[in-house]
């Protein structure tokens, strides 16, 4: 059997017809990890929320295009600060908060400062209570009734977060991996703190080092404590790309 062109080229030939079956499994462990990767970071980008005017959040809630809506008092976490294994939500439990966090029917996601919503808005029939409402509700705010117009318009229910969806596949799938077959060129701590690092870079590093690449023996394998450093590291490097990147054209 042989394998040609750019992808026999990655993965190099054959080993002997005893040891093909053990390489394939492994292989193919990798290449579902790379694709469950690639799938996360393109909904992750998708999803990943972005300024939207008030002026652009009384226009989608007017037309019926909000599917989801939370006044938070702080933005959601950039991707790029999350650990793989945090999964966070939206910050909700300050109703006086200034964001409006909402999801259009396309699936992006954007965020608003409420005192941007233009006027004017009709009047509120009922009470004003609830986690995003300031007060009793009984002496409104211009943000309380701009949230409540935004609101009173969304299509709230059936809200499906695939990025989360994918994310936990790709981890379960990493995980799975670790325990079904040593790893060879680090130790199963040592990849563990690695693949904690945002954005799954460190986990898309372990698919391609362990899993689709040939083990060589004589490199000393890196251990827990060196798993820990380069975690760290990876998070500030990342971190620090995307903030500049984000500036730019999202935020992640």
């Amino acid at each position: 059997m042989r394998i040609t062109g750019v992808v026999g080229r990655m993965l190099g030939p054959l080993p002997p017809a005893a040891d093909q079956r053990r390489w394939m499994l492994a292989h193919s462990a990798g290449l579902l990890l790379v694709a469950l990767w690639v799938i996360y970071v393109a909904l992750s980008l998708w999803t990943s929320p972005v300024v939207a005017s008030g002026a652009a959040v009384k226009a989608a809630a007017g037309t019926g295009r909000i599917t989801d809506v939370d006044r938070v008092a702080a933005l959601p976490p950039r991707l790029s600060f999350s650990p793989m294994f945090l999964f966070q939500q939206d910050n909700s439990t300050d109703g006086t908060g200034k964001y409006l966090v909402w999801s259009a029917t396309n699936g992006h996601r954007y965020y608003t400062e409420v005192n941007t919503v233009p006027g004017p808005f009709p009047p509120v029939d009922r009470a004003m209570t609830g986690a995003m409402y300031s007060g009793d509700g009984s002496k409104p705010t211009a943000e309380d009734r701009a949230t409540a117009y935004v609101a009173d318009r969304t299509m709230v229910g059936g809200v499906v977060v695939w990025t989360d969806a994918a994310k936990l596949a790709l981890l379960l799938a990493a995980v799975a991996s670790l325990i079904a077959r040593t790893p060879q060129r680090g130790t199963r701590w040592f990849w563990f703190w690695v693949i904690t690092i945002p954005l799954g870079v460190g986990l898309l590093w372990y698919a391609i080092r362990e899993q689709l690449q040939d083990h060589d023996p004589s490199v000393r394998r890196w251990k827990g404590a060196q798993g820990v450093i380069f975690s760290l590291l990876g998070l500030a490097v990342l971190s620090g790309t995307a903030t500049v990147a984000g500036q730019l054209f999202i935020r992640i």
